[in-house]
């Protein structure tokens, strides 16, 4: 099993000499440390949240037809989005008659959400607790 960087890299065929010294395997310790350095999945991740109105405004919305698919084929109208970001699709699955919850690890992200209406819980989705939901 590849790591989280190391798949995407692989997925976007980045060809990089820093990227290729990434680990390609599971991560061993908590923080995955890389030759001493900070741990830059964890940068990465949280640069995303580094301007939460720019990226709701520049991230591609889901097309409508996939998320009344999804709607349609579930069993109950009840959404776990997991890494909700600026609730993107929440809203969408919202807008489309469905109850969503968000999970989402970055607080500034987190809080646009919210702002535009959607329940959402600061956490990763690995430390996440479902409370019997």
């Amino acid at each position: 099993m590849q790591s989280a960087v190391g798949a995407w890299v692989s997925v976007l065929g980045v060809d990089s000499p820093r990227l290729a010294k990434l680990p390609r395997g599971p991560c061993t310790s908590r923080r995955c440390a890389l030759s001493g350095k900070a741990d830059l999945r964890q940068q990465w991740a949280q640069s995303f949240g580094s301007d939460p109105e720019r990226y709701d405004r520049a991230r591609p919305r889901y097309p409508e037809a996939m998320v009344e698919r999804i709607v349609e084929s579930s069993p109950g109208h009840d959404v776990l989005d997991v890494g909700c970001g600026t609730g993107i699709a929440a809203r969408q699955f919202q807008a489309a008659g469905c109850r969503v919850l968000g999970v989402e690890p970055d607080a500034r992200m987190a809080d646009l959400a919210r702002r535009s209406g959607v329940e959402v819980e600061v956490a990763t989705f690995e430390a996440w607790d479902p409370a019997d939901r």
